[in-house]
């Protein structure tokens, strides 16, 4: 009788890996190793399934981060525009301001502190706004003793002034 092992392979679908029927028609030595090379196979294929499932968990965290991430910004411009743009803000502008950057209350909550709040003083600056500015000047609409101080001949004497700034600088 000869001493050996039979060794019949087929195709485990369950994992996708081949598994082995032995009978005594082969070595055992080769069994052995061929045992060995198909329980490393199957181990392969636990870990890639193993490692499937964690990227796909992962990649679904990752997703769900985001996705919160984007919800909270949205959330807290929606909460930034209300408390600045509100009623009680409008006297209000550096509380406010204050409020919606360096707290987390919500909007009705500061408009409630802002409504308490004494109103800021208008601070002056020594600087004009463009309004301001636009309002003064005679060709963007301003009166004409905004031009006055052109002398009787603005215009004129506005050319100069360029034609002279021209030529020191060798343009013209």
């Amino acid at each position: 009788m000869t001493s050996g092992i039979r060794l019949t392979r087929y195709v485990d679908q369950r994992l996708g890996v081949l598994r082995y029927v032995a009978s005594n028609t082969i070595p055992p030595e080769i069994f052995n190793r061929l045992v060995a090379e198909d329980e490393q196979r199957r181990k392969e294929a636990r870990m890639a399934q193993k490692n499937g499932a964690v990227a796909e968990r992962n990649a679904a965290i990752e997703a769900a981060r985001a996705e919160g991430f984007a919800f909270g910004a949205a959330e807290e411009r929606k909460r930034f525009a209300a408390i600045t743009t509100s009623d009680e803000a409008k006297d209000r502008p550096s509380q406010a301001m204050a409020f919606a950057l360096d707290t987390d209350l919500s909007a009705e909550k500061v408009a409630a502190l802002l409504a308490k709040a004494p109103k800021e003083a208008s601070a002056d600056t020594g600087y004009q706004t463009i309004a301001q500015r636009a309002a003064a000047q005679k060709e963007i609409g301003g009166s004409a003793t905004a031009m006055q101080f052109l002398g009787s001949d603005g215009a004129a004497n506005a050319r100069q002034t360029w034609d002279a700034a021209m030529k020191k600088a060798k343009l013209k």
